[in-house]
């Protein structure tokens, strides 16, 4: 990707680092000026009553000792 030799001129460079980078730069640009207004995201598909449940296992710190203790 980077020229081998110290001496670089315009016949010796590799311009693939700065092809690379001006893709990106016009991506950004292309991005923050019409893209930014326009996409909006995935869309979910859950209804609002949906995942509104957690299932949650009640589980005291000392009880979880007492188990790790018991192993040993």
């Amino acid at each position: 990707m980077f020229p081998s030799t110290k001496s670089v001129d315009k016949t010796d460079m590799n311009y693939t680092c700065v092809i690379t980078g001006g893709v990106w730069i016009l991506s950004l640009v292309y991005f923050a000026v019409y893209k930014r207004k326009v996409y909006h995201g995935p869309k979910t598909n859950l209804g609002p009553e949906d995942g509104t449940e957690i299932d949650k296992i009640p589980v005291s710190l000392d009880s979880a000792l007492e188990s790790t203790e018991k192993q040993e």
